[in-house]
């Protein structure tokens, strides 16, 4: 795909003023309700006038905000719309007007086509097997715009300047998604006042959610931020030059993540923390001596961990947390997810290549100890919502974006540059990881980063890096 950058409308601010000017008159002149509805009409040119200005970085900054507002939706009748997926759509119809305009066609990879493919099982098995088919075509639907908001970013991420500006507002959001997830806690330890946290009869105390569905999800995304900072933390060059942001990332995301009190969120940031010190070092002896020494170093630190756990009083809830990992097959939660993939598998076994349509294990089994029935783990929710099929689709998806993105490391020359494209191609596989005890396939921060990681696999080599 040939760039769609720049504004090439020269008289479309005078034009703008001038029917601003003309609004405002008739505002005066016209009786209510009108003048409402032409200051809308007035706003909404402005604002389109500016995300055509300011695109693609616009758009880049309005799709980041939606993902990282998933919790917010609104319901339309039947229909629940979330943030991410209206904005998404508003974006898409802007994208294909600037396409048509400049006569030009949205990049399609390989990896774009196996996402297709998916969205191709999901609609086949909510036609022809699953039991509540309306209700699963529309969940087809709304994976369709997650799929979307991944084809979004790979059209508007082109350079070495829009992928920087792309990174860098993900961190920087991420930050302000961790700041509010404690001041909301804090808010509701001392005021009572629930904005943004989560109350369980399961939980062993308040866990934050910020702006997120969930405050799993929010423990995942704060993990694989964690990952991504310790990242770029640990390099000299970009550690010299952005110290007060990195600590700032590190201490925020860090703290963030420990009260969201999420089991595997924990074990994907202390996975993906020896990853990160194995993987900074440019030698390879220097990791061979690195992983000896972790080697040495990891028992003697989960020797101290337990017996700091025995002496902590277990009222602290970070420390009643840890304490169920002692008991972890006696964790209601973990009975439940349990007895859920076992249902999820014998589903799977009567209809193993196209399964039973996204969504279908609700209307199937209805509530499970209470809750409503729900796969947790992604890779076996895959299997029981669209079989082999669907699976194999959606890890070719997964695995194209990483080799595009692990066979650019190769071909480019500047070494900071390859490190900010590991550091991102490490935040989504924290995030994948940490789906398979969140499913996030339904949000957009999976598929945004999944994008982010595959536009860098060519806008990182390519000659035009600032234009």
């Amino acid at each position: 795909m040939t760039s769609t950058r720049g504004i090439r409308s020269g008289a479309a601010l005078p034009i703008l003023i001038l029917l601003g000017t003309a609004i405002g008159v008739l505002t005066i002149l016209l009786p209510w309700p009108y003048p409402i509805v032409l200051l809308a009409l007035l706003l909404a040119g402005l604002s389109l006038y500016l995300l055509d200005l300011l695109w693609p970085q616009s758009a880049i900054l309005l799709m980041l905000v939606g993902v990282y507002t998933n919790h917010y939706r609104w319901d339309v009748k039947s229909v629940s719309i979330r943030t991410e997926q209206m904005i998404a759509m508003l974006l898409a119809a802007w994208l294909v007007v600037r396409l048509v305009r400049d006569r030009h066609l949205p990049r399609f990879t390989i990896a774009s086509a196996m996402a297709v493919g998916w969205l191709v099982v999901n609609f086949a098995a909510s036609l022809v097997h699953s039991p509540a088919a309306t209700e699963c075509l529309k969940n087809s639907v709304r994976l369709s715009v997650m799929v979307l908001i991944y084809i979004l970013v790979i059209n508007l991420i082109e350079s070495r300047k829009e992928w920087l500006f792309t990174l860098r507002l993900y961190l920087w959001l991420g930050i302000m998604e961790a700041a509010f997830g404690i001041l909301a806690l804090a808010l509701y330890m001392g005021m009572h006042v629930r904005i943004g946290v989560q109350l369980k009869w399961y939980q062993v105390a308040p866990i934050p959610y910020g702006t997120m569905e969930v405050g799993d999800i929010f423990g995942g995304q704060m993990a694989a931020l964690w990952v991504m900072f310790l990242m770029l933390f640990l390099q000299g060059r970009l550690r010299d030059r952005s110290r007060p942001f990195l600590t700032l990332g590190l201490v925020t995301t860090g703290i963030a993540l420990v009260l969201s009190l999420a089991r595997t969120a924990w074990l994907v940031a202390i996975a993906g923390t020896l990853v990160v010190l194995l993987a900074y070092h440019p030698d390879a002896k220097t990791r061979v001596r690195q992983a000896m020494r972790y080697l040495i170093y990891l028992p003697v630190a989960l020797l101290a961990l337990i017996l700091v756990i025995q002496v902590l009083p277990p009222s602290i809830p970070f420390v009643a947390r840890l304490h169920t990992f002692g008991k972890i097959t006696e964790d209601s939660t973990v009975q439940w997810r349990l007895v859920s993939i076992r249902m999820a598998l014998d589903d799977w076994s009567k209809s193993p290549w196209i399964g039973w349509g996204p969504g279908s294990f609700f209307p199937m089994h209805g509530y499970i100890y209470w809750s409503p029935a729900w796969v947790s783990v992604q890779l076996i929710s895959l299997l029981q919502s669209v079989g082999v099929f669907g699976l194999t689709f959606y890890l070719l998806f997964m695995g194209g974006v990483l080799v595009t993105a692990i066979g650019a490391l190769k071909r480019i020359g500047e070494r900071h540059w390859r490190i900010l494209l590991l550091t991102a191609v490490f935040g989504l596989l924290a995030l994948w990881a940490d789906s398979q005890a969140s499913d996030a396939t339904w949000l957009g921060m999976l598929w945004f980063t999944a994008g982010m990681v595959e536009s860098g696999g060519w806008a990182l080599v390519s000659r035009r890096r600032s234009s």
